[in-house]
């Protein structure tokens, strides 16, 4: 058999987290991406997309890692679907690595969701402003495509990028009600989570922020702890 590459990775995981009889269509309330592309990659007919990876990678994050390189590190929350359900299935020592999962997984839960919250207050910045930054941050970036070219260099790239962007987000109408239906979706779960209110973005973001200091926090003192504990059975 091949290198199990990403694309085998996608299939796995596709497998793990959806249910047999809707399977696409639950890929695509989750994900925001239409069925009918999930259905191509399902069927071997094309491979996953930059766009449906992250799609992925956002959706179910305890699996990013592994899904983008093949390599796990359960102790830190990153596994493979086979692990996570192994480690559902076991007792004893695999606890920790259980409770270091889930406690992983809310981190980065929080910290998608302080994306978004940020993502929208950015929406409702001056879009002159918002341009300009990113114009700069994009030239610096790609500093050595810009070196020894002209001045408007920069604007130029920022021009690519934008069409790059506009490639990709080229959709139907139907197909932008999709994502829109899903990111919403998304959102609230992860709102109802953390029990943050979102329709008050700036207090919002500072809840959530707490809250992953907290995680951190917690996942900290929980590492000592464990240390202390295989001292003592020495």
């Amino acid at each position: 058999m091949p290198r199990r590459d990403i694309i085998y990775r996608t299939l796995v995981l596709i497998s793990a987290v959806t249910d047999e009889r809707r399977r696409l269509k639950q890929l695509e309330e989750e994900t925001g991406i239409p069925d009918r592309q999930w259905k191509h990659v399902w069927a071997l007919k094309q491979r996953p997309t930059a766009h449906m990876l992250e799609a992925l990678a956002r959706r179910w994050p305890e699996y990013a890692f592994w899904l983008v390189s093949g390599i796990s590190d359960a102790p830190n929350g990153h596994v493979s679907p086979s692990e996570a359900k192994d480690v559902g299935n076991r007792q004893g020592v695999t606890a920790l690595l259980e409770r270091g999962r889930s406690s992983s997984r809310d981190y980065f839960e929080a910290q998608l969701l302080l994306q978004e919250l940020r993502a929208r207050e950015d929406d409702g910045s001056s879009k002159a402003a918002v341009g300009e930054n990113a114009i700069g941050e994009v030239g610096r970036l790609l500093a050595d495509v810009t070196a020894g070219t002209s001045d408007g260099a920069e604007e130029e790239l920022w021009m690519r990028y934008l069409l790059l962007h506009s490639k990709q987000e080229e959709a139907k109408e139907l197909d932008r009600a999709i994502a829109k239906i899903a990111q919403e979706k998304r959102l609230r779960a992860l709102a109802e989570k953390f029990d943050v209110d979102v329709s008050k973005k700036s207090a919002a973001g500072t809840a959530i922020m707490a809250t992953i200091e907290h995680l951190r926090q917690r996942e900290e003192d929980a590492n000592l702890l464990d240390k202390a504990k295989r001292k003592l059975k020495k």
